[in-house]
């Protein structure tokens, strides 16, 4: 006995985490971008600065152009921030709020740049993991666009909490936290990730439904219990000069869970079995 939904299965020996090519060439992008920043202009040389200032985002830089705050209120605030910390954050306000330019790509660009090479190589590991079902499933652009949205929407998340902050966030994490809530709302099974009953061509639950799955609620407390304890200061690998941007992991998560059925090509309403 089969099933089909009038699409075409993926074969058995296609494992739902073969990494599409598109999404390789994006990874190799980003590795692309970081190797630039480290071999060509170098670390917070003034080339490097130059090109963070196009391309990092900014919370304060963003609330700005949206009228939260003004530069006069960021810049109080700096001058308030304890002795150990006001330089840097002067000299942060110097090179990327004090033009007072809004640069509003930068929401999305930050994505694609990252600390380290540790960084970068973690972001990447997880993508080829959560995003080739993703990409799968979704295909290349409403892959890129999810992408960006989700960026976005982690970028702008993390400015909610942190108005008048001047540090720059870069990565991709927030994005790939929301490809990650994708993922799970279609390839998590009663067999867990990747599981025989799963595919990306299976039609994925409501999200109601799908929060009512064992795997998915577990994957779920456990991912927030360790942004949870990134918001509290616990050490998570990240160096002493480095802020895990827990507030946007959770902003790119929530927004994929919530978003993943507006990109959803195959819908639940269509799922029309027929037993042969």
């Amino acid at each position: 006995m089969t099933h089909t939904n009038g699409l075409r299965e993926p074969k058995r020996s296609e494992p739902i985490l073969f990494a599409p090519f598109p999404l390789i060439v994006l990874i190799g992008f980003m590795l692309g971008l970081h190797a630039y920043r480290v071999f060509i202009p170098g670390l917070f040389e003034d080339a490097d600065v130059r090109f963070l200032d196009l391309t990092a985002f900014v919370p304060a830089r963003f609330s700005i152009w949206l009228g939260i705050t003004n530069v006069k209120a960021v810049l109080a605030d700096v001058v308030a921030s304890p002795p150990a910390t006001r330089g840097l954050r002067l000299a942060l306000f110097q090179a990327f709020v004090a033009e007072g330019e809004a640069k509003p790509w930068t929401i999305v660009s930050y994505s694609l740049l990252h600390a380290s090479w540790e960084h970068v190589i973690f972001n990447s590991l997880w993508m080829l993991a959560f995003g080739s079902p993703v990409m799968h499933r979704f295909g290349v652009m409403r892959f890129l666009l999810f992408f960006a949205v989700t960026a976005a929407a982690a970028a702008a998340f993390h400015a909610l909490f942190n108005a008048v902050d001047v540090a720059v966030l870069v990565g991709a994490s927030g994005a790939v936290s929301g490809l990650t809530a994708a993922a799970l709302r279609f390839a998590i099974g009663a067999n867990g990730f990747g599981g025989q009953n799963t595919g990306w061509l299976a039609p994925a639950a409501p999200l109601l439904q799908a929060l009512q799955n064992r795997n998915v609620m577990v994957f779920i407390i456990v991912w927030f219990g360790i942004n949870l304890l990134t918001g509290l200061g616990v050490p998570m690998g990240a160096g002493a000069d480095v802020r895990i941007a827990w507030e946007a992991h959770v902003g790119g998560f929530l927004a994929g869970l919530l978003l993943f059925s507006v990109f959803d090509p195959i819908r639940l309403q269509n799922r029309d079995l027929r037993q042969t």
